[in-house]
């Protein structure tokens, strides 16, 4: 199965000067509730933001076209392969989800209740018009209003 989980805010911002644009402690656990003992799929650029340090309790997988070794991808196409037969989840960034959206078998969006200033990381909101909302839980947590929301995708024409 390949999930992707991604927090944005009303336009689609990730991410801002390398990092989050937002600290919420109930989308931290949400993340982790959703990504615990799978594997997770990165970018180098999340990668890095991370300070190159492995989320525990996760197999933890880097997709870079420069890197080599076994915690490296080189081809989106071998993350597709691995979720035939694991449950992967994909953390980032936004080439990555962009690239592998249509693939998904579930989008897990936090939709934070604000317009980031500045952010200069953005997800391809359009791509969620490949899917259906599931399920939505709304709440509010350090001065933001949150919705978390699954999305799967929507049935293929002629099926």
């Amino acid at each position: 199965m390949l999930e992707m989980i991604l927090a944005v805010d009303k336009n689609g911002c990730i991410g801002k000067s390398g990092d989050l644009p937002w600290r919420i402690p109930k989308d931290l656990q949400h993340f982790k509730s959703k990504t615990i003992n799978k594997i997770v799929v990165m970018g180098y650029s999340t990668w890095v933001s991370l300070e190159k340090k492995d989320l525990p309790n996760r197999k933890n997988l880097i997709i870079s076209r420069k890197k080599s070794g076994n915690k490296f991808i080189n081809d989106l196409k071998d993350v597709i392969e691995l979720s035939k037969e694991h449950e992967v989840v994909v953390i980032g960034g936004a080439e990555i989800y962009n690239q592998l959206a249509a693939h998904a078998d579930k989008i897990h969006v936090t939709h934070v209740d604000t317009i980031v200033d500045k952010g200069d990381t953005f997800f391809d909101m359009t791509l969620l018009n490949l899917f259906t909302k599931a399920s939505s839980t709304k709440m509010s947590d350090n001065g933001y209003d949150l919705e978390f929301a699954t999305y799967t995708p929507k049935p293929k024409k002629g099926s």
